[in-house]
């Protein structure tokens, strides 16, 4: 008769797996009610933590997140006050693209939106992407400044454009 060997580090894998997945249901029932409730700041919160327990889980399946995700950059950079940022996000679109990349950039997003509305959008752009290319001029930007310290937050390659 064969003795089955039951390896601990599986059962282990398993008791986490069920536990996280008890935690995503938790944190999608808290997302519903302050998405009910209109609360913004709570709703930030919980999609950053499924996004954290969503990893989690891939990587408890023995897969990697950046695997099962197309490689997404982000584009940074000046706008506001920059006549030519449209052609200078185009050129880095481009080189990212031939580079294999799939690109987000705030510089397609409509022009006439209030200033505050920018942020918000471009953070939840900033959480769909696997990195953040900074241009080089990122420093002279509030905006990208504010993406840089979002973006070290997150679990966010951060790329910096080189001079050619």
């Amino acid at each position: 008769m064969h003795e089955i060997k039951i390896d601990t580090r599986d059962r282990e894998r398993e008791y986490l797996r069920a536990q996280t997945i008890r935690r995503i249901e938790g944190i999608e029932r808290q997302r519903r009610d302050a998405e009910f409730n209109a609360d913004k700041a709570v709703v930030r919160s919980c999609t950053s933590w499924l996004t954290y327990l969503q990893r989690i889980q891939m990587l408890l399946m023995g897969r990697s997140h950046k695997e099962h995700t197309s490689k997404t950059v982000y584009i940074a950079g000046k706008i506001t006050g920059d006549r030519n940022y449209k052609q200078k996000f185009a050129k880095a679109e481009e080189k990212l693209l031939e580079r294999g990349w799939r690109v987000l950039s705030p510089a397609k997003l409509p022009d006439d939106l209030p200033y505050e509305k920018y942020g918000p959008i471009c953070c939840a752009m900033i959480d769909g992407s696997d990195a953040v290319y900074f241009l080089r001029d990122w420093t002279q930007s509030p905006g990208a400044v504010k993406e840089y310290i979002y973006a070290g937050k997150r679990d966010v390659e951060i790329l910096f454009e080189r001079k050619e």
